[in-house]
């Protein structure tokens, strides 16, 4: 991926354990079987950011992970809704469903004025991990770890995690199952309506009836 690379685990250096060329070009080959493009050693300032994602989104974009605090006020995050709606794109957020007041209400903002390209659902379990899928064919991917919050509600730690941008067209890149992954918490996920109450979905619905009949 174009963009900054200061931050970026050079590939082609490989743990102590690792002992020989042989070892490290089975390494990178293994990477490279799994569609791991980049490994970014911390969040900030790499291709794996918040804005660098947006930025790299032409056609959609789809974000699982906790609150969303990294996106959902940022000047460039409206400005990239406004790109991809000119383009007929498409934004779809995936968060845990105990965000605070002001956090729904200011959703529920970007929903009123971009509900064409943009989408929120809730989910009711915490994610223990972060995954952003750029345009169908690039994830990122990041765990939570021991992140520790500031008082803004940002997760401090969480800039300073490593994360892995992977390529989701390769046979065995992980960004299939976790593509999957998503699709299927995103089915039956409540979303979040313009006016900040919470509605179903359709695949709800069906789940229902089909207990009924059981």
């Amino acid at each position: 991926m174009p963009g900054k690379s200061d931050a970026n685990l050079k590939l082609d250096k490989v743990p102590d354990a690792l002992e020989g060329l042989s070892h490290a070009s089975e390494l990178l080959k293994t990477m490279a079987l799994f569609g791991i493009e980049e490994a970014p050693a911390i969040l900030k300032d790499s291709n794996a950011s918040p804005e660098q994602c947006m930025a790299q989104a032409h056609t959609s974009l789809d974000f699982f992970g906790f609150h969303g605090n990294k996106w959902r006020t940022k000047p460039w995050f409206s400005e990239g809704l406004e790109r991809l709606w000119r383009r007929g794109g498409r934004v779809r957020f995936l968060v845990v469903d105990d965000l605070t007041e002001q956090q729904r209400e200011e959703y529920a903002a970007l929903l009123r004025r971009w509900s064409k390209t943009f989408e929120v659902r809730l989910m009711p379990y915490p994610a223990l991990f972060r995954l952003v899928f750029i345009n169908n064919d690039r994830m990122v991917f990041g765990h939570y770890g021991a992140d520790v919050l500031l008082e803004d509600g940002v997760n401090a730690a969480g800039w300073r995690s490593p994360h892995l941008i992977v390529h989701c067209g390769t046979t065995w890149s992980l960004g299939v199952p976790f593509r999957q992954y998503f699709d299927e918490k995103w089915s039956v996920a409540r979303r979040l309506l313009p006016d900040g109450s919470i509605g179903g979905t359709a695949e709800l619905g069906m789940l229902a009836q089909r207990r009924e009949f059981r």
